[in-house]
């Protein structure tokens, strides 16, 4: 005989359901407010959640509800951000349309009750999402600039942003010696022996034919810190999205959840006693080798002392306090997206150099701006300057000096073509401007202010 439930628990669990959801949302939309690239992270992460469904760990309702808290939160961040256009016509809200339009209209079928059919309602989502993102392409842009890097990595193709992003390391692929350092403190072997029992936990479930898929928390997150480190592999900036992944999952070999995980591909049910003493034993080895390794001890060095300021870290700060003490509070600046950032944050200057490209309009006018470092002339340099109602031009010798891997300068990078195929200015003859300016007996339209390398301010 079935025990009554006891008074207001549907009540009560209706209302944790909701502020389980209100926290999502929140914190989804924490997260999104503070980083630009948020929603390519997140797009990963709701491809984990679509995988968990396929995979049968998942009902259509707990992908429409977080479908749901993810497109609470996206626009809540456009309408707190004044607008944002990349962020509205993102990956991640036109595959949240393919689900709202995919899963409502099958929900009256047998699709979601088998893999193959599944698997149909996943090519259906990523069909709509194609074609709302191919419909979007011919009235925003936005974001065209990450294909476009996507398409460098991939293929033979340049322009002005896809080198600006990739001249230096941060986007390129991790090199080996960064994922040598995740194995000498064996968190890589870790996540290793965990991801291979998950995975083969999920084989076993499904060929068994069993309608019960018991612990979906382990799957979502196993398929989650996969994609995450692929992105961290071939994204070198984003590592610190794939090591606490990696991590997270990697701490599994010391739970009991995965000693149950274990012990059950093999047909078995562990006690509770053997249960701990493995857990207990694998806890105790790793941790023994993990304090062992050089890794643990340059943690603890790091804690324990503090990073000393180096020699360019004193020079940007004479820079920024010259800027304070020296320019009226309504100057407006150029200079490099990096040295911009730094200026808007330390001086409260107007900047020229909107240090993030979030629309095709400021990547055509950074490339614009950036013939500071082509070969032109002066008189090419200051009409920019005064375009953009520039009063002091910040020369920075770093982006001046630069190689790319492949050995090419900036004033190459310059000369590439913007986001609507418009060249550089360059010409083969003349010395870069940013060199040019060195010595000031070669300025005629600009004063030189300040000069101690590696950063010069010129007045218009």
């Amino acid at each position: 005989q079935q025990q009554q439930p006891p008074q207001g628990s549907g009540s009560s669990k209706f209302l944790s359901e909701r502020g389980l959801l209100l926290a999502i949302v929140g914190f989804t939309y924490l997260f999104m407010i503070s980083w630009q690239f948020s929603q390519f992270v997140l797009l990963l992460q709701f491809v984990s959640v679509v995988a968990t469904y396929v995979l049968g760990y998942a009902s259509a309702r707990h992908v429409l509800v977080l479908a749901a808290c993810h497109f609470a939160a996206c626009m809540a961040v456009v309408v707190t951000s004044m607008g944002n256009a990349m962020l509205l016509t993102s990956m991640l809200q036109t595959m949240i349309a393919g689900v709202f339009v995919v899963l409502p209209l099958t929900a009256s079928t047998s699709m979601s009750n088998s893999l193959f059919g599944r698997i149909i309602q996943a090519v259906g989502i990523i069909g709509v999402m194609g074609a709302v993102k191919f419909g979007l392409s011919f009235f925003v842009e936005d974001d065209g600039h990450i294909f476009k890097i996507l398409k460098a990595k991939l293929f033979n193709f340049e322009d002005f942003m896809t080198y600006l992003y990739l001249c230096g390391p941060t986007y390129r692929a991790m090199e080996f010696e960064a994922i040598g350092s995740a194995s000498s403190a064996y968190m890589l072997q870790a996540y290793v022996v965990v991801f291979v029992i998950i995975v083969a936990k999920i084989l076993r479930d499904l060929f068994s034919g069993s309608s019960s898929r018991r612990r979906p928390d382990l799957v979502f997150h196993t398929i989650q810190s996969f994609f995450f480190v692929g992105l961290a592999i071939s994204i070198r900036r984003l590592s610190n999205v794939g090591a606490p992944a990696m991590a997270m999952v990697a701490g599994l070999v010391c739970s009991g959840s995965l000693v149950d995980q274990a012990f059950q591909l093999f047909k078995k049910s562990p006690s509770r006693t053997v249960r701990w003493i493995v857990t207990g034993a694998l806890a105790a080895v790793l941790l023994s080798m993990v304090v062992g390794t050089e890794n643990c001890s340059n943690i603890v060095t790091d804690l324990r002392y503090a990073k000393p300021t180096t020699h360019k870290d004193l020079k940007t700060l004479h820079l920024m306090e010259f800027l304070n003490t020296s320019t009226p509070t309504d100057a407006i600046i150029s200079g490099d997206p990096v040295l911009s950032s730094m200026i808007k944050l330390t001086t409260g200057r107007r900047i020229t150099m909107h240090p993030h490209a979030e629309n095709k309009f400021i990547r055509n006018k950074q490339h614009e701006l950036f013939q500071m470092y082509n070969r032109v002339p002066e008189e090419e340099v200051y009409a920019t300057m005064k375009k953009w109602d520039s009063d002091y031009l910040v020369v920075s010798y770093g982006p001046c000096d630069v190689r790319c891997r492949e050995g090419q300068t900036m004033d190459y990078v310059a000369n590439c073509a913007d986001a609507d195929g418009k060249l550089g200015r360059g010409r083969p003859e003349l010395e870069p401007f940013c060199k040019l300016c060195r010595d000031p007996n070669n300025l005629k339209l600009f004063r030189v202010v300040y000069n101690d390398p590696p950063f010069m301010v010129l007045k218009l």
